[in-house]
Formats: structure tokens, sequence, C-alpha cells
């Protein structure tokens, strides 16, 4: 194989990189003007989740009577 100067390999370089460049900015926008509805199908609203509401169990108070004596001193009372 032939040797090549450092002038030739970093030419080699910046042209790889930019080539590589090119292709994946071309990629980003042929992806960007795709058609929506292609990337992301709508769902049917019967197939959304339905809101349950928050019900509380004895484990979970005693859960949070435990977080209140033994965490909440650090982390606050909303643990954050």
């Amino acid at each position: 194989m032939k040797n090549w100067s450092e002038g030739k390999a970093f030419l080699a370089a910046v042209c790889t990189s930019g080539t590589v460049l090119a292709v994946t900015l071309g990629i980003a926008v042929l992806m960007r003007h795709a058609p929506f509805s292609i990337l992301f199908p709508s769902m049917p609203t019967s197939a959304q989740a339905a809101t349950k509401p928050l019900e509380l169990t004895a484990e979970a108070t005693q859960g949070r009577h435990l977080f209140l004596m033994n965490c909440a001193h650090c982390h606050g009372d909303d643990a954050r």
C-alpha cells in the first residue's frame, strides 16, 4: 500500500467527514418532510387509556406513614 502524506490523509478525513455529515443531514431532511401519518398512525379513541381514579389502600396509607417517619426528613414530604 502506498504511504499517504499528512496532507492527503487530512484531505481524505475531511472529505469522509463531510460526506457522512451530508448523508446524515439528507436523511434528516427526508424524515422531517415525510407524511406525519406514516410516522405516527392515529389511534382510535376506543384504544386510548381510560383515566382511573386514585384509590388509596391500607398498604398505601401504611407506606405513606413509613415514608413520613423514615424518609421525609431528607427527601421532603413530596419525595423530591
